[in-house]
Order: C-alpha cells, then sequence, then structure tokens
C-alpha cells in the first residue's frame, strides 16, 4: 500500500533534515579560540639620527612645525605581522601639540624588524608656551618628546589592536642649530667727524656675519665703547685688546643697534656713528678723545651684549668671545 500524501511530505522533511545536519557550517562554525602562543605588540625604537625638526614657522606666519621621525618596526612574535594604523599623539616637553591616525601598511617579519619613516607636520599657533622650547633646539638645546597611541595590526588570520601606549620617547633637535653672529669693525672704516668741537663723533663700520642656515635679526643695547692705549704689530696692524685692558678701560659713549635682519649665510654691515659728550666724560677719557682729536692714533673696544632673536620666538645672547675692535688713526 502506498503512503498517504501527508505521510510522504513529512517524510522528505526529515530526510532533508538529516541531510543539512551533516553538511559543513561556514558561518560560526568555531565557536572558542584558545591562542597556542602570547601574542605580543610590535615594539618600536626610536632612530635618534633620522629624527629631527625640519622646520619651524615664525609665530606671525602661522608657527607650523616640521618634524621627521624615524623608527624601527620590531616584531616579537614568531609568525609575520601587518602594521595596519596607528592612532597617536605627540608630546612635546610634556604638552600634547599634535593628534593623527597614519595607516603605515608596513609588513614585519616574524622575530624582525622594518624601518617606518614619516613626516609631521603640526601648527602650534594656539600653544605659545611650546614656541621657547621648540626655538631652542635651533640653539642646541634638545627638546624631550614622546609619542603615544593605539595600534591596530594583523596576522594571516587574525587582527589584534592594542589600547593607548607609550610607543616610543626622545629628544628633538633642529636639523639645522642656530649658530651666532660674528661680529667685527671693518678695518680702514674707522674714522672722527668734528662737526661742533662740543661734540666729536666716532665713525666705523660692524660687519655681522650669520655662518649657519637659519635667519635672525641681530640688536645691542648699552654696548660701551672705550678708547685704548695705541698699540700695533710690526707691520703697522692694531693688536687685540687684552682682557686686562678691556677691565681697565673707560667707556666714552654707549650705544645700542637696532635689530639687523641677518639671513641664513649673509654677511651684512652697519655704519656706526657715536657723538661724544665731552662734558659727561672722566678725566682720563676726555684726554684719549682729545689725544685722538689732536692726531695721535688709539684703539677701541665695544663691549656688551650683542643678542639674536631667533624665529620671533625667543633670544639669544652672542657668547662672550672676542670684542669687536679697531684702530682710529691708525
Amino acid at each position: 500500500m502506498r503512503p498517504r500524501p501527508r505521510v510522504r511530505a513529512l517524510l522528505a522533511a526529515v530526510a532533508i533534515l538529516a541531510l543539512t545536519a551533516c553538511a559543513p557550517r561556514v558561518v560560526g562554525e568555531i565557536t572558542d579560540m584558545s591562542p597556542v602562543v602570547d601574542v605580543v605588540a610590535p615594539r618600536f625604537v626610536l632612530d635618534p639620527r633620522e629624527t629631527r625638526i625640519e622646520r619651524f614657522d615664525p609665530p606671525g606666519a602661522g608657527a607650523g612645525l616640521v618634524v621627521d621621525l624615524s623608527v624601527v618596526v620590531s616584531n616579537p612574535n614568531t609568525f609575520d605581522l601587518f602594521l595596519e594604523s596607528v592612532d597617536y599623539r605627540l608630546l612635546l616637553a610634556g604638552e600634547r601639540a599634535h593628534v593623527d591616525a597614519l595607516e603605515p601598511r608596513l609588513s614585519v617579519p616574524a622575530l624582525g624588524s622594518a624601518r617606518w619613516r614619516w613626516r609631521l607636520e603640526a601648527s602650534l599657533a594656539d600653544q605659545p608656551k611650546l614656541w621657547r622650547a621648540v626655538v631652542a633646539s635651533f640653539a642646541g638645546d634638545p627638546l624631550p618628546f614622546a609619542v603615544e597611541g593605539r595600534l591596530r595590526f594583523l596576522s594571516e588570520v587574525f587582527i589584534f589592536s592594542t589600547g593607548v601606549r607609550p610607543l616610543f620617547s626622545g629628544v628633538l633637535r633642529a636639523r639645522q642649530a642656530v649658530e651666532p653672529p660674528e661680529i667685527a669693525v671693518v678695518a680702514g672704516t674707522e674714522g672722527t667727524v668734528v662737526a661742533r668741537s662740543d661734540a666729536p663723533a666716532l665713525r666705523f663700520v660692524l660687519e655681522l656675519r650669520n655662518p649657519g642656515d637659519v635667519g635672525y635679526f641681530v640688536s645691542a643695547r648699552g654696548l660701551a665703547l672705550a678708547l685704548l692705549a695705541p698699540g700695533f704689530d710690526a707691520s703697522g696692524a692694531p693688536l687685540p685688546p687684552t682682557d686686562a685692558e678691556r677691565a681697565g678701560a673707560s667707556p666714552v659713549a654707549v650705544l645700542d643697534l637696532a635689530p639687523v635682519p641677518l639671513p641664513a649665510g649673509a654677511t651684512v654691515r652697519r655704519e656706526i656713528v657715536v657723538v661724544l659728550d665731552l662734558d659727561r666724560l672722566a678725566a682720563d677719557g676726555r684726554e684719549r678723545v682729545a689725544a685722538l682729536l689732536a692726531g695721535e692714533p688709539a684703539r677701541f673696544v665695544i663691549d656688551g651684549p650683542f643678542v639674536y632673536d631667533v624665529l620671533g620666538a625667543d633670544s639669544f645672547q652672542v657668547p662672550d668671545g672676542d670684542a669687536a675692535w679697531g684702530a682710529f688713526g691708525r
């Protein structure tokens, strides 16, 4: 006797369920995973030779900061990994300076390493308290920094993410440090001007040379000009003043130098004219001026703090080395 139609349908449904139970399931097949080895996030080691401040624009022009960073990324795992993305923040002198996200797409072999370089461009226009620290790096002062962030990396099968963690730290230096100006009196430009007998003037030319690759302004206030006794070598060239002569000299004038723009690698000359107030000079100063105006040669020295202003954010004093000096009536 043949099965009834209703029974045939029920048998077919049972057969389909049996076949489905035997077929492999692709989605949700694995219900639990236990790694057989510990997974370690990649490590970053700073390369200080290629990590530096490339440029810092003057604060009036946006205070734009450009930094070149170079690290060696090591893989402590026994399998290859792929560094997909890094969400990071840059700290300068302990202050947050920049936040960004990158996709290095860097392959790192098992138990191996790979180099990663990138250029960071940021604006410090709203962080004036960092300007001085950044500018100081151009004068040779190292700037401490740190990078922290979140990593996303993957192997052939798994994707891993970390929490925010310190990645690397060190110090930043400018690619080319500021070098102080070289200041000297141009030989042969010294002379006296007597337009009025009670107010004679001394004239000479200062030469300022910037030997470095970063421009700045040079200025000075309260420079003391002192006359010294004659002193020349066998060729007639004036002898440089000794420390004792500089310490014992009485100034005959005080002068200022208005800011002089001094581009990188440039040499600039400025004529200096100093009018003497004879009534305010000490007796030995009046005697030296009178002898000079009568035709007796005299050496002179300029002592005082020359300063150079870098990028409009900070000023530095020129090291107190050889003073600018020359000779009248040589």
